[in-house]
Order: C-alpha cells, then sequence, then structure tokens
C-alpha cells in the first residue's frame, strides 16, 4: 500500500505525514492548539481527515484531505 499515512501526537501542536512506501516524512502540520484524536472518511474518493483543535470556547474543527 502507498500514499502517505498521518502520525497524529494527541494534545500535541504538531503532527507528521509519512509515505507508507518509504517511511519518509512527506510533510509536517503544525497548528496552534493541541488536537484530539482524528476522524477519517472518504468523501468524493478522496480521503477526508478531521479533527478538534483547541478547547472550550476556542475549539474549532480542522479538516484535510489527503491528495
Amino acid at each position: 500500500d502507498s500514499g502517505p499515512s498521518f502520525s497524529f501526537n494527541i494534545g500535541a501542536n504538531t503532527d507528521y505525514v509519512f509515505d507508507k512506501a518509504t517511511g519518509a516524512l512527506v510533510h509536517i502540520i503544525e497548528h496552534p492548539m493541541g488536537a484530539a484524536a482524528p476522524m477519517t472518511f472518504t468523501h468524493n474518493g478522496r480521503q477526508m481527515i478531521v479533527f478538534a483543535a483547541g478547547g472550550g470556547e476556542g475549539c474549532e474543527l480542522v479538516a484535510m484531505a489527503l491528495p
């Protein structure tokens, strides 16, 4: 299986994307607030990843599409 693989650090401000085939780091995702466990789903043939970031009134959903 090839393509990207996400490594989520729950509660941290940085997450990592790796290439499944090589293990090489592809991208670093930095966000200003800690993140909750991700949710993933497929929409129109593309895999989407959504996670809640922040807390309390400053909480927001962050969504990303895999290529």
